[in-house]
C-alpha cells in the first residue's frame, strides 16, 4: 500500500551500540505518524538496524495491524545481514544446550519486551521460531498463524496451522529442529562474512 505521509527517519551516529525504534499510531488499521529512530556506528546501522526497522514499518503498513511482539521481531530480523542472523542462531543453540532459553509460552505471550537480562534471548528465539515456522509451511501461513494466535490463543492456532497439539509440543519440535542443526541450515542462509 502507498504511504500517505512520509516516514521520517532520524539517525544518531555514536561510536558504540546499534539500536533502533519504529513508532506509529494505528487508528482503525491505518498507520499514522510513522517514524524511525536509529542509533549507533554507521556500519552497524547499515548492517542490521536500518533494514530491521524498515521491516517493522513495512509489516504494520501492509497488514494494517501489529504482529505479536515475537513475530514482529522475528520477521524484522530475517532481513538483517547474514552475519547478524548467524550470530542470533548461535545464541539460540547455546541457550538451548545450556537449558536457559526462555519458555516458549512466555515468548509467544509477550506483550512487551522482557527485562534486560532476557532481552537478547527473546530476540534470538523470536528469529529462530519465525524461521522454524516458515520452514514448516509458508510465509502466508506464518502470518495467519500469528494473527490467529493473537486473537484466539496459541493452543488453538498451533494445531490449526502446524499440527502440533499445543505450545509445549511446538516447543519440543522447535528445540529439536535447532539442536539437530536444521536451524543453522535455513534455506537461503548466506555464509558469514
Amino acid at each position: 500500500p502507498a504511504w500517505e505521509t512520509r516516514c521520517r527517519i532520524e539517525v544518531e551516529t555514536q561510536p558504540t551500540g546499534g539500536s533502533g525504534f519504529t513508532s506509529y499510531v494505528l487508528p482503525g488499521g491505518e498507520v499514522k505518524r510513522l517514524r524511525i529512530w536509529l542509533k549507533g556506528p554507521a556500519d552497524r546501522v547499515l548492517e542490521f538496524v536500518l533494514s530491521h526497522e524498515i521491516m517493522h514499518a513495512v509489516m504494520v503498513t501492509s497488514l494494517g495491524h501489529a504482529l505479536p511482539r515475537w513475530a514482529d521481531e522475528g520477521v524484522a530480523m530475517m532481513v538483517e545481514s547474514a552475519t547478524q542472523k548467524n550470530r542470533q542462531r548461535r545464541v539460540v543453540e547455546q541457550l538451548l544446550r545450556a537449558d536457559s532459553a526462555l519458555p516458549l509460552e512466555s515468548v509467544l505471550d509477550a506483550a512487551t519486551y522482557p527485562p534486560a537480562e532476557g532481552l537478547y534471548a527473546f530476540y534470538a528465539q523470536s528469529l529462530s521460531l519465525t524461521e522454524f515456522l516458515i520452514s514448516q509451511g509458508s510465509r502466508a501461513r506464518f502470518l495467519q498463524f500469528a494473527r490467529d494466535g493473537q486473537e484466539a490463543g496459541w493452543d488453538q492456532a498451533i494445531p490449526k496451522h502446524y499440527g502440533h497439539k499445543d505450545v509445549a509440543s511446538l516447543q519440543t519440535a522447535w528445540q529439536a529442529w535447532v539442536l539437530e542443526g536444521r536451524g543453522s541450515r535455513v534455506e537461503g542462509r548466506e555464509p558469514d562474512g
